[in-house]
């Protein structure tokens, strides 16, 4: 199996899991994490109480624009600094796109300098989370973007 193909299981597979959840009339917030270290992937999934969150993890950030066009998630965590493509490119690229001209996009990122949260704010990103973070960090930046 492909590396392409185990992305499309996995992601078919969270999505049914997903279906599922929806069904108890509780709004269940779709997140796409976009970096490339499992490290931090996990780290956000493990803070994120997947009864509230559907947190789907890209380490590709190729693959990442195809996957989350199709997911369509409610709020997207981007990495900036990543390999090919890195988050200001990806952010640019995402906004672009009618669908995700609103969509919260956060900056997840090492990077505390001036000049990297204006590169951010000039690709439309809609917020900036420092790492590392503590999980009410995480929530906090989340719940302020999305509408609860």
């Amino acid at each position: 199996m492909t590396e392409s193909q185990s992305v499309k299981k996995n992601v078919d597979s969270d999505n049914n899991r997903h279906q599922a959840r929806q069904s108890n009339d509780k709004q269940i917030y779709k997140v796409m994490c976009i970096d490339d270290s499992p490290t931090i992937i996990n780290a956000i999934k493990h803070f994120l109480d997947d009864s509230f969150f559907y947190v789907v993890g890209i380490h590709d950030p190729l693959k990442a624009l195809m996957q989350t066009i199709r997911i369509k998630p409610d709020l997207i965590l981007l990495d900036i600094g990543m390999p090919n493509l890195d988050g200001y490119e990806l952010c640019s690229l995402l906004r672009k796109h009618s669908y995700f001209r609103n969509t919260p996009v956060i900056m997840v990122t090492a990077r505390t300098s001036l000049i990297d949260r204006a590169k951010a704010k000039m690709v439309r990103s809609s917020g900036y989370l420092t790492k590392p973070f503590t999980q009410a960090d995480l929530l906090k930046i989340i719940f302020h973007h999305l509408e609860v």
